[in-house]
């Protein structure tokens, strides 16, 4: 039993050892919203704009945005809440992109 915990012990010291710092570039955060647009007399659709704001880190050797993103709408199942069946999709492209100086 002594045999074991030292080799735990030792693995574990091993590991704190070479450890190395870690650092990852991510969202800071984002909204989307949607505006009705009316119905579309050529599909019989309904027309609908989305907008999709992300803002993210910009410091040296961070990602960079992703030039589309997948958004997906989803309908409720209430007979089983878990499960839900996608209605619609579409890619949203990059637009544009603005950099913002904090104070």
């Amino acid at each position: 039993m002594k045999k074991l915990l030292l080799a735990v012990f030792c693995c574990i010291g091993a590991l704190i050892l070479t450890t190395k710092d870690a650092s990852a570039t991510h969202l800071m955060g984002g909204n989307m919203t949607y505006e009705y647009l009316g119905l579309n007399s050529g599909t019989g659709l309904y027309d609908y704009r989305v907008t999709l704001k992300i803002y993210r880190l910009c410091d040296p050797g961070s990602s960079q945005l992703p030039i589309s993103t997948s958004i997906g709408a989803y309908q409720d199942n209430p007979g089983n809440p878990s499960l839900k069946q996608r209605v619609a999709s579409a890619t949203l492209n990059l637009i544009s992109q603005q950099s913002i100086v904090p104070p």
